[in-house]
């Protein structure tokens, strides 16, 4: 019984940790950060702060580097093949559910993250997941679209 009480209360927690990491556009859009250490600004001002350095450290993928073979080169050209860790495919799973539940519209991925589910996700099923990458909408003021998104 006392178990399932601890359980219980760490998934209040996590909720309410998984609650306050959402944003709404002025457009009505709920928008997540999902690992990002830096702020987001949307062109409509909004402004979705940075994840904590240790949350954006614990959502790091795996990366295998490897050698791009070329001759004649004064420098090393590598290819770099991203996949979840199982720290990144709890929190898609938390924000899956959130998503299902109706609580977040967009979970703002870097790229590498998007890279990683397109191996192994079609594009169907990214498009029926919450997660997105930016679109920059002014490179030099750093704005973000509010209604626009990558996969």
């Amino acid at each position: 019984m006392v178990l399932v009480y601890q359980l219980n209360i760490l998934t209040q927690q996590s909720t309410k940790l998984m609650k306050d990491r959402i944003f709404t556009l002025k457009n009505g859009l709920r928008v997540a950060n999902f690992s990002s250490p830096h702020p987001f600004t949307f062109t409509d001002g909004t402004v979705i702060p940075a994840v904590g350095r240790k949350k954006a450290e614990i959502l790091m993928l795996n990366v295998e580097e490897n050698l791009c073979r070329e001759r004649d080169r004064k420098f090393r050209t590598i290819k770099l093949d991203w996949s979840l860790s199982d720290a990144v495919s709890n929190d898609i799973d938390w924000w899956m559910t959130y998503y299902n539940l109706k609580t977040v519209d967009v979970v703002l991925v870097p790229l590498p993250v998007m890279t990683a589910l397109h191996a192994i996700w079609s594009d169907k099923d990214i498009l029926k997941s919450p997660f997105r990458v930016i679109r920059v909408a002014n490179r030099i003021l750093k704005t973000i679209e509010t209604n626009k998104f990558c996969i």
